[in-house]
């Protein structure tokens, strides 16, 4: 056989071996193997229809191959659903390489299969993204913030933290927490539009800031045994005019309520021990009952400008609560 047929046949045999690896080897996806000036070569390019591309590279050998999504490659016309394959060549894909893998991917929904290991992930600035679809696997909730579009979300009963930022400025209208959840951080569902909340009773800690800027939020349920009203929890939460503290909350902190401007009635619980910093500032409260166990108030305008507070024993004070006294001076000159 002539030699440069033979480089030729040689070459092309080459190609074939190193681009097209097989169409059914990871559902939905056309396997290619990267090209060597590609920053993640040797890896795999899983190629779409829709242009939504993953690269996906091997960890491990023989029987314990196993492997990562490093990262996603997209064009401007890219759009659709992106279905993570649950494995690849018959190997299992157990996660991303690093949280922030897929941020920003241009995907409208997002499907994670079950072989993914327990990690945080991230799907911050998803700006298309309506749906998601997150396995039991996944024990802490994936980071939503920026994702404008995505308006309603059922976290699975795998979940037991909803991080900080986790829905920072999203479009979250509607959200169901499952009873697993335990903790949510600070900030978690800041800016949100969402109208109604319900935290289940499981939870125990609220991070500071909670519900910041959630200008639409109108109705919320607060989990029975919660202890605190953490700063900054409801401030700016214009719509707010619903809430019930529960009656083992001892604590209300700095401007907790502030600008709650739609907020007209509130009752405290017989527990409580202090307010914080312009707590009720700028709120819509005509009046608040102060039960006399309160032995703290913070400094500056804690209540704005109410017409009236009152005391449990508004005729003579506890002497040992001067703060309450001072109170009730100040709403009797008025």
């Amino acid at each position: 056989m002539n030699k440069s047929i033979f480089k030729t046949l040689v070459l092309l045999l080459a190609f074939k071996a190193s681009v097209l690896v097989g169409f059914s080897q990871a559902a939905g996806f056309t396997i290619y193997e990267t090209s060597r000036n590609d920053a993640y070569y040797p890896a795999l390019l899983l190629r779409q229809d829709n242009g939504l591309n993953l690269v996906a590279m091997s960890k491990g050998s023989g029987a314990s191959t196993q492997y990562l999504i490093v990262d996603y490659r997209s064009n401007s016309s890219s759009k659709g659903s992106l279905v993570i394959p649950s494995t690849i060549n018959g190997y299992p894909v157990i996660g991303l390489q690093n949280a922030n893998t897929l941020a920003g991917c241009p995907a409208t929904s997002i499907t994670i299969p079950s072989s993914f290991q327990d990690q945080f992930l991230s799907f911050a600035g998803c700006l298309n993204l309506t749906t998601i679809s997150i396995p039991l696997s996944i024990s802490t909730c994936p980071n939503f913030s920026e994702c404008t579009n995505l308006k309603n979300i059922t976290l699975p009963i795998s979940i037991t933290s909803i991080p900080e930022y986790s829905f920072q400025n999203s479009g979250i209208t509607v959200v169901t927490i499952p009873d697993s959840v335990t903790s949510i951080g600070y900030k978690a569902f800041y800016g949100c539009p969402l109208t109604t909340v319900t935290i289940p009773d499981s939870v125990t800690s609220l991070g500071l800031n909670l519900f910041e800027g959630c200008a639409s939020l109108s109705t919320i349920k607060l989990p029975l045994g919660l202890k605190s009203i953490s700063d900054g929890m409801f401030n700016c939460c214009y719509s707010l005019n619903n809430v019930t503290l529960p009656s083992s909350v001892t604590s209300i902190g700095s401007n907790a309520f502030a600008q709650c401007r739609s907020l007209t009635n509130i009752s405290l619980s017989t527990v409580i021990t202090s307010i914080g910093t312009n707590a009720f500032d700028r709120t819509g409260l005509k009046s608040i009952l102060l039960p006399s166990t309160v032995q703290q108030i913070g400094d500056g305008a804690s209540f704005g400008p109410l017409a009236r507070i009152r005391t449990c024993n508004e005729v003579a004070p506890p002497t040992t609560n001067p703060a309450v006294r001072e109170l009730t001076l100040i709403s009797t000159n008025r």
